[in-house]
């Protein structure tokens, strides 16, 4: 009995092994990108560090799974982490934390595999996403999310699953978008049996149509800025690349410059600015073959 139970237990973690996937979060500029993650059991999280000097703290994390805290910088460029127990996990960057937080989601309850995901617009406002079930099992629905900062994601719809007994199903789902002049969207398929167990698909990005605004700068926080501020930054980015910034006073004299790493869909920025005067300045920002120039406020 012992040499069945064993042999099975053997089973168990080779086949967590062999279907594990390895998931690259990298930490820069302020960021952890992406911000949300969604893995199953069994997959490995790896922290790559790309610049600056930050942490990767676990806050919160399900019953019966290990808490962390590694340092991410120069001299410690790479951590991993065995996700081994269903739910949501929180961390931070302890030297950032009131804005360089994140989170991973971990399914893998079910027997159900995610194949093609495929998001298109035919017109605005309306975007098609389709996918296809492996070796669905079980399955009672499927909730598709949507989230228009990459952070936090609301339920949008959902779709009864396919009670035929085929290889693989397709699924379709038509987001009536209501969220005007956004660049970037990002979705996800939860797969959900009656109990309420869940898998989870990767997290897609997807860019809306041309008729949406193509501005770089999301938004700046706080707007007026304390004299020596820390301002916060939300920027798109067509591409991978670099945002460059100026921060330049009313005589049109640069004051400070800074750079940030640029993943494409939305990023998140954070520039300490020293002391300044108040009164009216300009943010130029540059990323790609785009310009463009932003008033900010300092107050005392």
């Amino acid at each position: 009995m012992r040499k069945i139970l064993f042999s099975g237990l053997l089973f168990f973690i080779w086949g967590m092994s062999a279907n594990a996937t390895i998931h690259t979060v990298e930490v820069s500029n302020f960021q952890f990108s992406p911000a949300v993650l969604n893995a199953n059991v069994g997959d490995t999280v790896r922290w790559t560090w790309i610049a600056g000097f930050h942490t990767t703290t676990s806050t919160s994390v399900p019953s019966g799974a290990a808490s962390w805290n590694n340092p991410m910088t120069s001299g410690n460029t790479s951590f991993d982490y065995q996700l081994t127990v269903a739910g949501s996990y929180e961390y931070l960057c302890q030297p950032h934390a009131s804005f360089m937080v994140a989170s991973i989601n971990v399914g893998g309850a079910l027997p159900l595999k995610f194949g093609a995901i495929a998001i298109s617009e035919n017109k605005p406002g309306f975007v098609e996403i389709e996918w296809e079930a492996l070796s669905e099992e079980n399955v009672y629905k499927y909730n598709v999310l949507r989230s228009s900062d990459g952070i936090r994601f609301t339920e949008i719809g959902s779709v009864a699953a396919n009670r035929e007994v085929i290889p693989v199903k397709k699924y379709e789902y038509t987001d009536l978008r209501t969220v005007a002049n956004q660049a970037f969207f990002y979705y996800y398929i939860e797969g959900v049996d009656r109990d309420g167990r869940k898998t989870l698909s990767p997290v897609k990005l997807h860019k809306a149509g041309t008729t949406v605004s193509n501005q770089i700068i999301r938004s700046l926080s706080p707007n007026p800025l304390p004299a020596n501020g820390h301002l916060k930054l939300s920027f798109n980015a067509e591409e991978n690349g670099t945002l460059y910034l100026n921060l330049v006073d009313n005589n049109g004299r640069i004051v400070e410059r800074t750079q940030m790493q640029a993943k494409t869909g939305i990023n998140n920025g954070h520039w300490h600015l020293h002391s300044m005067s108040p009164g009216k300045y300009y943010i130029q920002s540059s990323l790609g073959n785009k310009r463009e120039t932003t008033e900010i406020m300092v107050i005392q």
